[in-house]
């Protein structure tokens, strides 16, 4: 009997040191700056969550979850229709989460969303060059589409507004986490808090990369 109990000892030891070290590591990715957008999202609607930890950062977004990031963002830069709700009707919508489907479409009439043969798409991933290119046309509306590839004048765009330190265009096609869409999104809103340190802030980007890609929950 002595012996079950020193291996439940044992076990149970284990797993609280086990545990103390990945919410210590889970911690360490809550920078200023990220709980700042985080509060700064909560309080503006973009976000029910009002604490980094049930934001879940290390999550990706689908496009009909993206849409409601956008469209409240657009909202908060005032920015209004350019299409009407008939030019916005799509044909696999039907079963997309019913909460979101109001969001998809006002996404589309704001001109932020494009999309192929009227399929909206709304389960795929959004990929961190479609959140960039969203995030440029809600500041600057539409720029150059032509390059090669299509995202090159936006990426150049969101690097030279400090949205993002990531140099490599090709790196965009990846799905983008919560994590980094909160920052961008903080960071093109204007409202970010000055006793920041922006350039530290921005190299964190690629540090949490590194903990994701050590966590398993992202690829190269």
């Amino acid at each position: 009997m002595k012996k079950y109990m020193s291996i439940l000892s044992l076990l149970i030891l284990i797993s609280a040191q086990a545990w103390a070290q990945f919410t210590t590591s889970t911690t360490e990715v809550f920078d200023e700056e990220f709980e700042s957008a985080v509060q700064w999202m909560y309080t503006n609607g973009l976000t029910k969550y009002d604490n980094p930890i049930q934001f879940l950062p290390a999550e990706t977004l689908t496009r009909e979850q993206a849409a409601k990031f956008f469209w409240n963002f657009a909202l908060y830069m005032d920015k209004t229709a350019v299409k009407s709700a008939e030019e916005c009707q799509f044909n696999d919508v039907e079963n997309a989460d019913y909460t979101l489907k109001p969001h998809i479409l006002s996404s589309c009439m704001l001109g932020l969303f494009k999309w192929s043969q009227w399929n909206f798409m709304p389960f795929d991933k959004i990929t961190r060059a479609e959140a960039m290119t969203v995030v440029i046309r809600t500041l600057k509306w539409k720029l150059d589409e032509t390059t090669n590839p299509r995202r090159s004048e936006y990426h150049k765009a969101a690097r030279q507004l400090w949205l993002t330190t990531e140099d490599d265009v090709y790196s965009l096609d990846a799905p983008i986490s919560r994590y980094e869409i909160s920052l961008i999104l903080y960071r093109a809103s204007g409202d970010m808090v000055s006793s920041v340190d922006q350039n530290e802030s921005l190299a964190q980007i690629n540090e949490l990369k590194s903990l994701l890609l050590t966590l398993g929950l992202r690829t190269q």
